[in-house]
């Protein structure tokens, strides 16, 4: 199967095949794929398809099926991911690090949640209690989150699936119905296109 993940920095690349590799019980063609780009990664910019696929000592074609199932549209949307990455790390960043900058966005992020509107929290809560199969979404450092969330959620009496597998969580999608919900911990929200999401499955969101 392959999807279309809304991916904005090479760490979500490297943590993509990482995962493969990792979960990966035959060491297929997409396995070695994946290890090339790793050990090329520095490289990949200045790839065309045709001398990603030579490095690979795979077809063209066999490389753009493993771009789409690692969650990239074609080969040119992954090297983008490296592009967009690398080409913003020479930046000067406006902000630094301080303590009086670490306290004012704690203060923001608190703000932001004590706003949010009663009802809204109202509607959520009950759709959780309504839902008939609850599948959380927890892509790279947010499985932690997602983990957490899983098991305070099982305390109150509703369980919910959440695989640390991101293959299998993906797979998850193609069986839910609109009795059921997803709940999403992501990186800056990009999960999913929003075309892709709308189109494989019907659910709450």
């Amino acid at each position: 199967m392959n999807y279309s993940l809304e991916v904005g920095n090479v760490e979500t690349l490297i943590y993509n095949l990482l995962t493969y590799i990792n979960n990966s019980l035959d060491k297929d063609v997409n396995d070695h794929i994946a290890k090339i780009l790793l050990e090329n990664l520095h490289k990949i910019e200045g790839f065309s398809l045709e001398t990603a696929a030579e490095a690979c000592n795979v077809s063209p074609s066999t490389f753009n099926r493993f771009c789409k199932k690692m969650g990239f549209r074609n080969f040119s949307n992954l090297r983008n991911t490296v592009v967009i990455k690398y080409g913003a790390c020479f930046e000067k960043t406006d902000i630094d690090l301080s303590a009086d900058r670490f306290i004012e966005q704690l203060k923001e992020n608190v703000e932001m949640i004590e706003n949010i509107p009663g009802e809204q929290i109202e509607r959520i809560v009950k759709q959780i209690n309504d839902s008939s199969r609850i599948v959380i979404l927890g892509f790279e450092k947010h499985q932690i989150q997602a983990l957490e969330l899983q098991k305070k959620l099982l305390l109150t009496g509703k369980f919910c699936e959440c695989d640390t597998n991101l293959f299998k969580q993906m797979d998850a999608l193609d069986i839910l119905t609109e009795e059921d919900m997803i709940i999403t911990i992501s990186i800056q929200g990009y999960i999913l296109s929003e075309e892709f999401f709308f189109e494989k499955i019907n659910c709450r969101l």
